[in-house]
C-alpha cells in the first residue's frame, strides 16, 4: 500500500488508538498481558504524532492563498472544480464532525464482528490442516512435539507461564492474520472511511452533484495539467 493511500486512514487513527488502548486494558485485567499494554501504549503515541502531523498540515493548506486545483470527477466525468485550502477545510471540518466519530465506531464494531465470524472459521480450519499435515509428513517428530508440548502445559510449575505465552502468542497472531488480511489482501471487513465519506458528501452539496459514484480528484498546476489523482470514494 502506498502513502498516498495511506494517508486516507490517517482521521481514524485516533479511534483505532483508543480501540488499542481497551485492547491492552483488556488483556491486562483478563491475561496480566503487559505486553498488549506496551504494544498499545506505543501504537497509541506513534498514531498520536501522526494525527497531529496530519491536521498541521491540513491548517496550513487551509491557509495558503496561491494553491493549486482539484479538478473534481464523478463516473470520470468532470462536475467542477475546488482549491486546495478549500479541500483541506472540508478535510479539517470531517475531521471535526461527531457523526464520523459515532459512524466510525459503529463501523469498528461492524468490523469485530466480520473479524469474529471469519476467525471462527478460519481457526479451526488451521489447526486442523496444521495437525492433519503434521501426522502425515512427519508423523514421528509432530507426536513427539506434541507430547512434550502437552507435558509441559501440564507441568505445575511451568503451566501458569506457559498458558500466558500462549495466550500472548495466539493474540498477536490472530493479530497479525487480521492485519495482513486487511491491508494486503482483498478482505476489508465491511470497513469503511466515514471521514472521506463526510468530505465527498460535502464536495457533492458544493458542486450540486446529484450523481451517485466514485468521486476522483485530480490536482491540476496553473495550466490545467493534471499531476496527480486521489480517489476519494463514493459521492
Amino acid at each position: 500500500m502506498s502513502l498516498e493511500k495511506l494517508s486516507r486512514y490517517l482521521p481514524l487513527l485516533r479511534v483505532f488508538m483508543m480501540t488499542s488502548i481497551f485492547y491492552g486494558l483488556f488483556f491486562l485485567i483478563s491475561y496480566n498481558g503487559w505486553t498488549s499494554v506496551l504494544f498499545a501504549g506505543f501504537l497509541s503515541a506513534g498514531l498520536e504524532a501522526r494525527i497531529r502531523k496530519s491536521l498541521k498540515d491540513w491548517k496550513r493548506r487551509a491557509e495558503e492563498s496561491n494553491c493549486p486545483r482539484w479538478r473534481i470527477l464523478v463516473n470520470d466525468v468532470e462536475v467542477g472544480t475546488i482549491s486546495d485550502a478549500e479541500y483541506a477545510q472540508l478535510q479539517l471540518a470531517a475531521f471535526r464532525d461527531r457523526r464520523f466519530y459515532f459512524r466510525q465506531v459503529c463501523n469498528l464494531f461492524a468490523i469485530a464482528r466480520q473479524i469474529f465470524n471469519w476467525l471462527v472459521y478460519l481457526v479451526p480450519g488451521a489447526v486442523f490442516w496444521l495437525v492433519f499435515l503434521g501426522f502425515v509428513f512427519w508423523p514421528r517428530e509432530f507426536a513427539a512435539a506434541l507430547t512434550e508440548f502437552v507435558a509441559t502445559v501440564q507441568d505445575k510449575g511451568l503451566a501458569p507461564f506457559a498458558n500466558s505465552a500462549l495466550i500472548q502468542l495466539f493474540t498477536l497472531s490472530l493479530a497479525g492474520t487480521v492485519f495482513f488480511e486487511f491491508m494486503f489482501g482483498q478482505n476489508k471487513f465491511g470497513f469503511m472511511n466515514h471521514h472521506a465519506v463526510i468530505v465527498v458528501d460535502s464536495i457533492r452539496e458544493r458542486l450540486k452533484v446529484p450523481v451517485i459514484g466514485t468521486m476522483t480528484f485530480e490536482q491540476m498546476i496553473p495550466v490545467g495539467v493534471a499531476i496527480s489523482t486521489d480517489t476519494a470514494g463514493a459521492a
